[in-house]
C-alpha cells in the first residue's frame, strides 16, 4: 500500500476559484490521498461547493467552522490529517496532475523530511511567470540540510517561505502550528519547519499555479495587516540570535527587506501608523550595517540601506521617482 498523503485546503469565500482548485487535486495521478477542506466560515457558496465534492469523492473530508482565519483553518486540517505526509494548497490556486506524485517520488528517493518544488504566478489573462528559474532541466533535484535551505530561503533563493509547494513528513508538524497572525504566518511557520528538518530536497519542477487576483490578501489596503510581518520578523530574529548564529546574516536580510517593504506601504498614512513606523525605522537603523556588508544581499536592498543614512525622506523621494 502506498503511503497516504493528506492535502489540506483552507477555504474562505472563494466560490469563483474553489471548483478548479479541488478538481486539480481530485485528478492527481497519485491516488492515495485524503483531501481535507476546511471551510472557515465562508459567507458565499464555498461551503456548499465543498460538500458537493465530498458527496462525489470519498477521499474528501469537509470541516465547517466559524471564521477564525487561515492559520486556524490550516491547524484544523493538520489535526484532522491521518496521512504519512502533509501538503497545503490555497483554495484559489491549483496544481498540475502530477504535483503530488513528483513531490512524493522525490521525497521517497532521497528520504527527505521536506520536499519543495517550483511554482508559476498566473494571471487571469493567461500570462504566467515561473519563479526561481534555473539553468537546469526540469526534474533536477538539489539536496541540502534544513538549515542550509532556510538560509537560501531567507536570501530569496530556491523557494518562497510559503507552506504551499512543499511536501512534509507528518512528524514535522508534531509540535508546530501556524500562529494567529493575519499576514506572514506561513513564513514564520516555515522557518520553524526548516529548523526542525534534517534533510530537504528541492525539485526543479513547476507544478503549482499561484493565481493573482485583486481580492487576495496581498492586495489589501488595510496596511495594519502588513505589520504582522514586522512582529514575526522580530520574533524570528530573537530565535536566531539566541540559538542559530549561522543564520544571523540571512535573517537580517529578510528582516530588512520586510521592514522596507512594510514601511513603503505605511508611510502614506503617518498619523495612523506613527508608532509602527517608528519601530520600523529603528529596525532599519539597527540592522542596515550588517546588510550593507553582506554580498548575498541584493543590490536594491543594499542601496535602500545606504540611502536610509541620509534620512527616510531622501529614500522616499528616490523611491517615488523610480516608481513613477
Amino acid at each position: 500500500m502506498t503511503p497516504l498523503i493528506s492535502v489540506i485546503i483552507p477555504v474562505y469565500n472563494v466560490e469563483k476559484y474553489i471548483d478548479r482548485s479541488i478538481s486539480s487535486v481530485i485528478e492527481q495521478s497519485y491516488k492515495n490521498i485524503e483531501i481535507i477542506l476546511v471551510n472557515d466560515g465562508s459567507t458565499d457558496n464555498s461551503g456548499n461547493i465543498c460538500d458537493t465534492f465530498a458527496e462525489k469523492d470519498c477521499r474528501i473530508k469537509v470541516i465547517h467552522k466559524s471564521n477564525s482565519g487561515v492559520s486556524a483553518a490550516r491547524n484544523s486540517g493538520i489535526e484532522t490529517a491521518t496521512g504519512d505526509y502533509l501538503c497545503f494548497i490555497d483554495s484559489d490556486d491549483y496544481v498540475s496532475t502530477d504535483y503530488v506524485k513528483h513531490l512524493f517520488e522525490t521525497a521517497v528517493k532521497y528520504n527527505t523530511d521536506i520536499t519543495t518544488s517550483n511554482q508559476y504566478k498566473i494571471w487571469h489573462d493567461g500570462k504566467q511567470l515561473e519563479l526561481f528559474t534555473q539553468k537546469a532541466p526540469y526534474g533536477t533535484v538539489t539536496l541540502k540540510s534544513g538549515i542550509e535551505t532556510l538560509s537560501d530561503m531567507l536570501y530569496g533563493k530556491t523557494c518562497y517561505a510559503t507552506c504551499c509547494c512543499k511536501l512534509y513528513k507528518k512528524e514535522i508538524f508534531s509540535d508546530i502550528r501556524f500562529p494567529q497572525y493575519r499576514m506572514g504566518e506561513d513564513s514564520f511557520t516555515m522557518y520553524k519547519c526548516f529548523l526542525k528538518a534534517e534533510s530537504v530536497a528541492h525539485l526543479y519542477q513547476p507544478d503549482y499555479y499561484y493565481v493573482q487576483h485583486e481580492s487576495s490578501a496581498m492586495h489589501t489596503v488595510d496596511f495594519s495587516k502588513f505589520y504582522d510581518y514586522i512582529e514575526l520578523s522580530d520574533a524570528f530574529m530573537r530565535i536566531v540570535t539566541k540559538d542559530y548564529p549561522e543564520l544571523f546574516l540571512p535573517a537580517v536580510n529578510r528582516l530588512i527587506e520586510n521592514n522596507f517593504w512594510v514601511y513603503m506601504k505605511m508611510r502614506t498614512q503617518p498619523d495612523k501608523y506613527q508608532k509602527e513606523l517608528n519601530h520600523i525605522i529603528r529596525n532599519i537603523k539597527t540592522f542596515r550595517k550588517y546588510a550593507l556588508k553582506d554580498k548575498n544581499v541584493c543590490l536594491r536592498t543594499r542601496t535602500a540601506c545606504l540611502l536610509s543614512f541620509f534620512g527616510m525622506n531622501v529614500l522616499n523621494k528616490i523611491y517615488d521617482n523610480i516608481a513613477n
